[in-house]
């Protein structure tokens, strides 16, 4: 006679939310949840998610997105810093700075 099965341990993912999804698309980081757990898994989001210098990257710059990235540590950071605070990274001169803060004010606007 065999044991009886033992129930399958549910499977843990971890999401990544973006700031691209966290300031424009919430709704496709709550559409990515529901779908993974209708798939049977439990979903965990990391509370502390650091800035991965995406935007940048995609834009072609590597280097400051990398910079950046170091730098802030986090996208809220990255988002509250300062104009003068911007220009400390290296690489990062007045016009990126700038389109950082208006960035970044315009996605507080959106609330």
């Amino acid at each position: 006679m065999n044991p009886p099965a033992a129930a399958p341990t549910p499977c843990r993912v971890g999401l990544f939310v973006t700031c691209l999804v966290d300031l424009y698309r919430p709704t496709v980081g709550f559409a990515a949840i529901r779908l993974i757990e209708q798939a049977g898994c439990m979903v965990e989001v990391p509370p502390v998610q650091t800035c991965c210098g995406q935007p940048a990257y995609n834009a072609g710059d590597r280097a400051t997105a990398r910079d950046l990235a170091r730098h802030f540590g986090s996208i809220d950071r990255l988002m509250e810093a300062s104009l003068e605070q911007l220009l400390e990274v290296a690489d990062v001169g007045p016009v990126v700075a700038r389109s950082i803060r208006s960035l970044s004010s315009a996605m507080r606007s959106r609330g």
